[in-house]
């Protein structure tokens, strides 16, 4: 009988040609299965005025929303839902913990954790924090990153 230890799952991302990262996912017939290719990061965008988080925004690694006046975000499978976002701010929410094998991050201790956790916690606002109907928080793609998987699976159905 299989019984690992510890279980994971490999999304390929790309495929690294001569340096050149050629981006590539898994295709699926279920819309939710069909992964986002690419490097990607992820990125918070924040109210200006209450410091709240508005919405998350899964993107290309080389992207880049600093001094943006007003950002178009929208639902990744539902791509009508779209909300024009100003007066925001941005954080990538990634941290590097490992390069070339060597740990390169300083680990927090238990207590750096907590408060880091409380602080986080704060930054929602209470509609996505109750236990009875909360609000969903958005988690959106950036645009270019829905272009270039949109790009991909139209390549898929033509081969």
């Amino acid at each position: 009988m299989d019984c690992p230890s510890l279980g994971g799952v490999y999304k390929l991302a790309g495929i690294e040609i001569d340096g050149v990262l050629q981006p590539k996912m898994k295709m699926s017939d279920t819309p939710a299965k069909i992964t986002n290719p690419g490097y990607k990061k992820i990125v918070r965008l924040y109210d200006k005025n209450t410091d709240k988080a508005i919405a998350d925004l899964i993107a290309l690694q080389e992207e880049n929303f600093d001094g943006l006046e007003e950002l178009e975000i929208f639902h990744p499978d539902f791509a009508w839902k779209r909300k024009k976002v100003t007066g925001f701010y941005t954080k990538e929410l990634g941290r590097q913990i490992i390069k070339d094998g060597k740990l390169v991050y300083k680990l927090p201790s238990v207590m750096e954790i907590a408060a880091y956790h409380k602080q986080s916690y704060g930054e929602f606002w209470n509609e996505y924090k109750r236990m009875l109907n909360p609000h969903i928080y958005k988690v959106d793609l950036s645009q270019k990153l829905y272009d270039l998987k949109q790009k991909l699976i139209k390549e898929n159905k033509k081969s």
